[in-house]
């Protein structure tokens, strides 16, 4: 009986799968150190290369999205204006054909949509290093336990083999049964050599997951489950698991990009072509509804359409006796001239979607025939787990009762030997069992994006909080007023989040978008998020926040739509810093001469006295009138349309040694120069 109490707590673990005996091997049980699983999987996320790489990439997207959109604004704007430069090279506005058209629009969405692609990457890493850590420490728990076990049952018979001998003497003991124990007690202590291998190699393993030395000196915690969802849940688990998959994520990203610039294609075609676009239209329309699409009948009608669009100059005409091909008297972009890059460029398109779409459905099919699979696997390794258990709670009773029957001499020593062999092969075989299924649980809740594991704390799949709010993985913990932007062109929609510091003494309680004076979607509590289409921050001229406190208009806030964050400075929130950067340098004039189509640009008056000199510039540091000094009241005279935008141009001033102290920009409603940050 001594010895069943002494196993006790060991059996309880195993049948129970919940209680953990502390194993510290070679240190005494208070020296050990506990390491959870929870701060095990802190430990390899904040350790693993991978993720730490994808947020490197997470700051890059931010950047190349920002180039990106800026770029391809300057480029049109660039495009599609008067330009010269000081020798009197004079480039006159110019259409865009397809592909730089398409180009202007689609490339700034694209670049944004790898900030959201970088982010869902980041998730699924996590989800990927908690699976493989949870998976060795549930291996290296097992194996402590083993440890345990084996270790007091080598003890129990190492006991018992001692009475043995000394009942040689007594003949109350054979000789046989003493050989059969020291038989036993060296099988254990081979096996007990294996398991101190794999314990230490599983702990070197989880060492260098988790980023330090778990040798020597620390104990592992249980970490079974025991739970398995509802089936009647598993088609909505299945649609939970569609939502926050990688793989599908990037199938269903595609397909999004691919509708975007079969639709920017579209668009651009039909007020270039719109009479002619009927003969592809259907087909179109077919691609972008998900139909089937008939690509020799599409191929057939696509070059019926080039034809048509070039028939207008096909042939020639006759001056007198000349023939002039009407081909001579075509526009650079008229006709197939404007696709030339790639004429069959909506063909192209719409069958790719085409094929989009049906990888995306093929995705998910394979997705959900892995989450039935998994399920299917996990519930047989429940039910093989529970009959092991009832076999060790069955197996415990008997021996009970075996050991109270050989007190009174009904049951022989060699009987409940056998017995307590059983039983204790049983313990381990329920312990492996339980570390079996908890490993198939956390490869199940890995494919399900912790899924399963949310439905069983929570009963439901609500990850908890909004949807859609903006989970910026590497977002600090930021002071100020700052908005937040992010794209989920996966869903054509953006996501606007403006926070609000707690301490401020501005109070703020909501939050409207507003662009081009037009409101976005409805006010907002701060906080809280505002989703809307993409389009419309994509085209916006100007975009700003407007603040409120409950009814109270507070201000508005001027905000860049091409950047994923940003500083907001209400009224009376400005700091030190930003009240220096608006400050007032000088004032301005400029006169146009309608006549002759120039203007006299002038610095009139300036607030510092120390100031003596200007210059105008561009946006890229160009100077507009002459690289020496212009002095101050003294007029540059330039070309009208230099300083149709003053916004976009820059006062450098310059003090009396002509040497550049402080750099302006020109408000162009008061004719102020503040100063530039």
């Amino acid at each position: 009986m001594r010895q069943i109490k002494k196993t006790g707590c060991m059996v309880m673990a195993a049948v129970l799968c919940a209680a953990a005996v502390p194993c510290c091997t070679g240190r005494a049980e208070a020296a050990c150190d506990l390491l959870t699983l929870r701060a095990a999987e802190a430990l390899a996320l904040m350790n693993s290369r991978e993720y730490q790489q994808e947020k490197s990439r997470l700051s890059l997207a931010r950047i190349d999205y920002t180039e990106a959109a800026k770029s391809a604004a300057l480029k049109k704007k660039n495009q599609l204006s008067f330009r010269w430069s000081p020798l009197l090279n004079f480039k006159f506005p110019e259409k865009p054909d397809l592909a730089e058209a398409s180009e202007w629009m689609y490339k700034p969405l694209q670049a944004q949509t790898r900030i959201t692609a970088v982010r869902h990457k980041m998730e699924d890493i996590r989800y990927a290093v908690e699976e493989e850590i949870s998976n060795l420490y549930v291996d290296a728990y097992v194996m402590q336990e083993t440890i345990a076990f084996t270790q007091e049952r080598m003890e129990e018979i190492q006991e018992t083999a001692k009475k043995s001998e000394w009942k040689l003497y007594t003949g109350e003991a054979s000789v046989q049964e003493t050989e059969k124990l020291h038989a036993q007690l060296k099988k254990l202590s081979v096996d007990q050599a294996g398991y101190l291998r794999s314990f230490e190699s599983l702990k070197n393993k989880i060492s260098d997951q988790v980023g330090m030395d778990i040798s020597t000196g620390w104990k592992l915690q249980a970490p079974f489950e025991e739970g398995v969802p509802d089936r009647a849940v598993l088609e909505e688990l299945k649609q939970y698991t569609l939502s926050k998959n990688h793989t599908y994520y990037e199938k269903k990203l595609d397909v999004s990009l691919g509708l975007l610039n079969l639709e920017i294609n579209e668009k651009l075609m039909k007020e270039k072509y719109g009479k002619q676009m009927y003969l592809i239209q259907p087909y179109i329309n077919q691609a972008k509804a998900g139909e089937e699409l008939d690509g020799d009948a599409f191929k057939e009608n696509y070059d019926r359409f080039l034809q048509e669009i070039d028939k207008k100059w096909s042939g020639a005409f006759r001056i007198l006796f000349l023939s002039i091909p009407k081909e001579w008297l075509k526009g650079e972009l008229d006709g197939v001239r404007y696709l030339e890059d790639d004429p069959y460029v909506l063909y192209s398109l719409a069958l790719q979607y085409a094929d989009l779409r049906l990888e995306e459905q093929s995705t998910a099919k394979e997705i959900e025939d892995a989450v039935d699979d998994q399920f299917e696997a996990l519930v047989s390794a429940g039910n093989s787990r529970k009959a092991l258990q009832e076999e060790v709670k069955e197996m415990e009773k008997e021996l009970r009762e075996n050991a109270a029957l050989h007190q009174s001499g009904k049951v022989t020593r060699e009987e409940l030997s056998s017995l307590r062999e059983a039983y204790s092969q049983a313990v381990l075989d329920a312990l492996n069992a339980c570390g079996e299924y908890t490993k198939l649980w956390n490869s199940f809740d890995r494919l399900t994006c912790k899924g399963a594991g949310i439905w069983m704390e929570q009963g439901d799949f609500d990850p908890g909080g909004d949807a859609s709010e903006i989970r910026d993985l590497s977002m600090p913990q930021e002071d100020g007023f700052w908005y937040y932007i992010e794209s989920r062109m996966e869903d054509q929609v953006f996501v606007l989040r403006v926070s609000v510091p707690d301490d401020s003494e501005i109070k703020v309680t909501d939050y409207e978008l507003w662009v081009d004076g037009i409101q976005v979607g409805k006010r907002t509590r701060a906080g809280q998020t505002l989703r809307h289409l993409t389009l419309a921050l994509s085209d916006a001229g100007q975009a700003s926040i407007r603040l409120y406190h409950g009814e109270d208009y507070v201000d508005e806030c001027i905000i860049d739509p091409l950047a994923s964050k940003g500083r907001l400075f209400p009224a009376g929130a400005k700091e030190g810093e930003e009240r220096k950067k608006n400050q007032k340098l000088g004032v301005c004039s400029v006169r146009h001469d309608p006549v002759m189509q120039t203007a006299e640009f002038a610095v009139t008056s300036v607030e510092d006295s120390e100031i003596a000199y200007y210059s105008l510039t561009d946006n890229r540091g160009t100077k507009l009138y002459r690289e020496a000094p212009i002095p101050i009241g003294e007029n540059l005279t330039c070309l009208s349309v230099v300083v149709q935008d003053l916004g976009e141009l820059k006062v450098e001033f310059y003090d009396r040694d002509k040497k550049m102290c402080r750099t302006g920009r020109i408000n162009g409603r008061t004719m102020e120069i503040q100063e530039e940050g």
